[in-house]
């Protein structure tokens, strides 16, 4: 499920296209490399190396090597241009989300089932960025129906 939630992520962050043309440079087994790309990507040096192995651009013993690098340099907690360049907030994430509620007259509890996830409600919230209480919002709870519109 992990893997899964990352390759998921890594697609919506990271593009496959854009980033592959990135990963051309001989520097790609340089953790600086991935730190440089930051500013761009707007995500961890990590996370930009997990990408990286995701779509094959580097070998699993490249990886190795660049999160050693990532470990010995003491970027575990905290990575250069962290603070420069703050975690962004969701802007239209729950405008969106509104929308696919309301639209498709789905219940919070269905929404829930549908995402396939084993998670607490509250956890979702924060991921999406919605406020505590969220999902018990009686005009958010509909009976539903989600089938396609094709």
């Amino acid at each position: 499920m992990e893997n899964a939630m990352n390759s998921f992520a890594g697609a919506l962050l990271i593009p496959k296209n854009i980033y592959l043309k990135d990963l051309r440079s001989k520097n790609k087994t340089d953790f600086n490399f991935y730190i440089n790309l930051k500013s761009k990507y707007r995500v961890s040096a990590a996370a930009l190396v997990v990408r990286a192995h995701q779509l094959g651009a580097i070998t699993t013993n490249q990886y190795q090597y660049i999160m050693r690098q990532r470990s010995y340099g003491g970027y575990i907690k905290q990575e250069p241009l962290d603070r420069e360049f703050p975690a962004l907030k969701p802007r239209y994430l729950k405008h969106a989300l509104n929308m696919i509620i309301k639209e498709n007259n789905i219940s919070s509890e269905k929404f829930m089932d549908s995402i396939n996830i084993s998670i607490h409600e509250s956890m979702v919230e924060k991921i999406l960025g919605v406020e505590e209480g969220y999902w018990g919002k009686k005009e958010l709870t509909a009976p539903i129906s989600l089938q396609s519109k094709i």
